[in-house]
């Protein structure tokens, strides 16, 4: 009541200094903020009609361009749909680095430019060195992968060079991109991604899926994986050959030499061996083609 209420503020005062109660500090109001509905009405059309079964974002290709709309394209949250309950897209550790993502590929689309790269020819032993290391430290340190779990993935291409084989490393390309652009699509590729266990739970931590390197497949907790794929010509997903996971460590250090490196570097010469074959096969066919035509 009304006469009751002095009293009572009176109380409310003193709770916070009387009492360890959780609820010592009082409070006038309540603000529920249980979602959102997105504003579409400065929308065209073909816009509106080409939002996901949510309403909130806009359907996108594997690299944030408006499914049907060549040239629009998303950055920021609103890109979230590509991640939506999956990875980290709707918050701003997450989508700086999809936004990122999506400046390398405007600019490969519009000016012909290249993904940042780095190349190593694997055919010399130190150049081979560096690049083994080179992967063994974005394990380590790589936070767009990482933070975009799923979504963000560092590939390294393979091509033949004019002396041997040629790995190009590239970092933080969109996973469904990847499989979508053609010049990526159709070259042997290996796929660094950091990905959760199947079974994976939050109330499974601290405990570990996995402690060992030979389990490293059944890691429950985010960890590296590696996949090689590869070249296809045909469009959408296509099944790795064979991979790789460094066993989950709860402190996101995979420096051990006999449990995490060892392991991955004779994963990684497996790799090289492998696009070898490749190539030289793919190298065949191609002189087998011309001479017949």
């Amino acid at each position: 009541s009304e006469k009751a209420r002095p009293l009572l503020d009176t109380i409310a005062r003193l709770r916070s200094q009387l009492s360890q109660d959780p609820l010592r500090y009082p409070f006038d109001a309540a603000v529920r903020c249980l979602g959102w509905k997105a504003d579409v009405s400065f929308f065209s059309g073909s816009l509106k009609s080409g939002m996901q079964g949510t309403g909130k974002y806009p359907k996108t290709d594997g690299g944030y361009q408006a499914v049907g709309i060549p040239g629009l394209y998303f950055a920021g949250a609103i890109s979230h749909g590509r991640d939506h309950r999956r990875s980290a897209g709707g918050f701003i550790h997450g989508f700086r680095y999809t936004a990122r993502a999506l400046h390398r590929r405007i600019l490969r689309d519009s000016l012909g430019l290249g993904w940042p790269n780095s190349s190593y020819e694997l055919h010399r032993p130190a150049s081979r060195d560096r690049w083994m290391k080179r992967v063994l430290t974005r394990i380590n340190e790589a936070a767009g992968p990482y933070q975009m779990f799923g979504e963000l993935v560092d590939v390294v291409l393979f091509t033949a060079g004019s002396d041997g084989l040629v790995a190009e490393y590239l970092e933080e390309v969109p996973h469904a991109y990847l499989h979508e652009d053609a010049a990526f699509r159709t070259k042997t590729k290996l796929v660094l991604s950091f990905v959760y266990g199947r079974h994976f739970s939050p109330l499974d931590l601290p405990s570990p899926g996995a402690v060992s390197a030979e389990f490293a497949e059944f890691s429950a907790f985010l960890h590296p994986r590696l996949e090689l794929f590869e070249g296809s010509r045909e469009a959408g997903h296509s099944s790795p050959i064979f991979g790789h996971s460094l066993v989950e460590d709860v402190f996101t250090e995979w420096s051990s030499l006999v449990g995490h490196i060892d392991p991955l570097f004779r994963f990684l010469a497996a790799c090289i061996s492998h696009a070898q074959v490749q190539l030289s096969l793919h190298t065949s066919l191609v002189e087998q083609t011309d001479s017949c035509n």
